[in-house]
């Protein structure tokens, strides 16, 4: 009589929610879980029509609509199972419990919460590639950020270099000293974007000329193994080259200054090189982030988001089987779900909860990252040559001084330079100056009384910067300002500084090659 009841209560309720004649099957009960496996009728439903009665479900049972997930059948369009899960196991916070595969490599997952089950929270870095980090103010994105960041930093084999031009870093100080860059103003994570643009084809290179088809653990030690040699014999002795995770926090700012697609490329060409990007921002909507990046970006953790914000962040399959970021909005800190390569595809619907600091009033975050910075200090890796001298390349002295600025040293102050050259420029010095000089009867020199200030002259030189870029391939050399000297009323020598001080300044950025700079638009002015 039992079952019968049952079977004519079950069969109410699939009336009621659009689901009749559907079949239910073996149920599986456990603590806090029921599993129902279910058939839809023949020709009649599909997993789209259960997808659209979950609220209804919802509703029958009395439980938020993040309790129940639907988990489809890929072999068919009307086979699948109900996961119920009736009570909210994740409540109450879990406090960080420490690093969990300390000293090990970057390849091993960070564990950064716990789902509703009770299992472990489990990112693939390697296998996630690169990651988009989404939630609305309150949601506990933060948190979720400072959870892998604690992790990773106590990894032997991967180097951190964060973007914060939005907030400086305000966050993420107690763990800036463990970060091989810190880009905590504009100009900085300007060069920063140009940087891991820069680093990409060296880092290919020297994987390559060391028979890595992409990089793994082992390219991140001495190459003692022959087999990983660029010497024509024998074991070359080159230093390793770490993984290097580039986080870009509140990116949404740095995407309106350079455009929504400027991680296109970067994510694109990153993976063989043994580059991570994290895009962290509060919406990743069409407006803010190109379509092209977003599907380079293929790993996401999504926290509480606004109305429909969550389909920017999740699969359209995922949202199907009951993902619902939308119902915390930012009522359930610290509540994500993950979806990324070498998780479990059945967990991508499962709500889970990144670990927690604790209350910033009793300094628990800051011991933690004290115990991380201090403890963990002779177990990172230092960034490799290759990887150094890429960035020195196109970001200068943002870059080579970037300890100091993130520490908050004052810049090393730009040279005060006189109207009139003193000295021969460094770069200048093999050049044979007199033949790009006009004919002696024709050198007139200006009227000192129409020369104009060195502010002005800085103006104008911006401006022809500016012009040259945009109509040619993106560069401009010091040559190329030879036509316009007269009307800045300035020689090359001064030319040649000034664009050096605006490459330090983040506001161009150089190629290489000696006198040539690439316009970084955004922050250029254009």
């Amino acid at each position: 009589a039992t079952e019968s009841t049952g079977s004519d209560s079950d069969k109410g309720l699939l009336e009621k929610v659009g689901l009749a004649r559907t079949k239910l099957k073996d149920v599986k009960v456990e603590p806090n879980r029921v599993t129902v496996p279910y058939e839809l009728p023949a020709g009649e439903l599909t997993n789209d029509d259960v997808a659209k009665a979950i609220p209804r479900i919802a509703s029958a049972l009395d439980v938020p609509t993040t309790a129940i997930r639907v988990m489809h059948d890929p072999d068919s369009a009307r086979k699948g199972q109900f996961v119920i899960v009736p009570e909210d196991m994740l409540k109450t916070p879990t406090v960080w419990p420490g690093p969990f595969a300390p000293g090990e490599s970057v390849a091993v997952p960070l564990r950064l919460g716990v789902y509703d089950d009770g299992s472990d929270l489990l990112l693939p870095l390697l296998d996630a590639i690169h990651l988009l980090v989404m939630g609305m103010t309150g949601s506990g994105k933060t948190e979720g950020a400072l959870d892998i960041l604690l992790e990773i930093l106590t990894r032997n084999d991967v180097a951190v270099w964060l973007a914060d031009a939005a907030k400086a870093g305000q966050d993420f100080q107690p763990l800036i000293p463990a970060m091989d860059w810190a880009a905590l103003d504009t100009p900085a994570a300007g060069a920063m974007v140009a940087a891991v643009q820069a680093v990409i084809p060296a880092r290919t290179a020297w994987l390559r000329d060391h028979s890595y088809r992409a990089w793994e653990p082992a390219a991140a030690q001495t190459q003692t193994n022959p087999a990983h040699s660029c010497a024509a014999s024998g074991a070359c002795g080159c230093p390793g080259m770490p993984y290097l995770l580039a986080w870009f926090e509140e990116a949404a700012k740095l995407l309106r200054e350079l455009g929504d697609d400027v991680f296109t490329g970067i994510a694109q060409e990153a993976r063989s090189a043994g580059v991570s990007l994290v895009v962290s921002m509060q919406r990743a909507s069409g407006y803010q982030l190109s379509t092209d990046t977003r599907a380079s970006l293929p790993a996401a953790m999504c926290f509480g988001v606004k109305g429909d914000d969550a389909g920017f962040a999740l699969p359209e399959e995922v949202l199907d089987a009951g993902a619902n970021p939308a119902a915390w909005g930012n009522k359930r800190k610290g509540y994500v779900y993950l979806v990324s390569a070498g998780v479990e595809e059945d967990l991508y619907a499962n709500p889970a909860r990144t670990f927690w600091t604790g209350p910033p009033a009793e300094g628990t975050y800051e011991r933690m990252a004290r115990y991380v910075v201090e403890h963990f200090a002779n177990v990172r890796a230092e960034l490799d040559p290759v990887t150094a001298a890429a960035a020195e390349r196109v970001a200068g002295q943002l870059f080579t001084h970037r300890a100091a600025r993130a520490a908050g040293a004052p810049a090393a102050p730009a040279p005060q330079l006189a109207d009139e050259p003193e000295l021969v420029d460094g770069e200048d010095a093999d050049l044979d100056v007199s033949a790009e000089l006009p004919p002696a009867e024709t050198n007139v020199p200006l009227p000192v009384v129409d020369k104009p200030s060195t502010e002005a002259a800085r103006e104008l030189l911006d401006e022809m910067v500016q012009m040259l870029a945009s109509v040619g391939p993106g560069t401009v050399a010091v040559k190329d300002l030879g036509p316009y000297l007269e009307k800045i009323g300035r020689d090359r020598s001064w030319v040649s500084r000034e664009m050096k001080r605006l490459s330090e300044e983040g506001r161009l950025a150089a190629t290489g090659e000696a006198g040539v700079y690439r316009l970084i638009p955004a922050l250029a002015g254009v």
